[in-house]
């Protein structure tokens, strides 16, 4: 075999690109999530459920301890719940607790993707080798197959009137 120079001497990509490279990748992912995330529904459906959520985790809490500071918001949710449903025909509790776990899972993607953002941003350079980088790769992309995996599941109850 004939290796030229140039091909004996490359060094291995040193540490410092490494990092930078896999906390490029991690944003990029992260950024997709979130935008996939975002997506889901309409913008106005997605704050439509974090209203519904304010206002239904009133109404939820004040009907499971009555709390004279929760009771306003509590009417007010209950009124709003029902005009919804007299136009569906749906009982307004079971569309309330729809919401709160509708807006539980769109939730729980966010903080997942954060969580591995940071996570990345903290552990990354502070890597010592690349074995140690690998390890810390690994972490992120099972994380980013739970954030994907929960992502899924908000897509598929995206469909529904919650």
């Amino acid at each position: 075999m004939d290796f030229d120079s140039e091909t004996v001497t490359q060094k291995p990509p040193n540490l410092e690109a490494l990092k930078a490279s896999a906390l490029l990748a991690v944003r990029e992912i992260a950024q997709e999530i979130r935008g996939h995330i975002a997506t889901s529904a309409p913008v106005e459906r997605s704050l439509n459920w974090i209203l519904k959520a304010v206002y239904g985790a009133a109404w939820k809490a004040n009907e499971t301890a009555a709390n004279p500071a929760l009771a306003p918001f509590s009417a007010i949710a209950e009124a709003g719940f029902k005009l919804e449903t007299d136009l569906t025909g749906e009982d307004p509790v079971t569309v309330r607790d729809r919401s709160l776990e509708k807006a539980t899972l769109f939730f729980y993607a966010n903080q997942l993707v954060e969580g591995m953002e940071r996570l990345a941003e903290d552990r990354i350079p502070t890597a010592t080798d690349t074995a140690e980088l690998e390890i810390i790769i690994t972490q992120l992309r099972e994380l980013e197959t739970q954030a994907r995996s929960n992502l899924e599941t908000l897509n598929d109850g995206g469909n529904s009137s919650a």
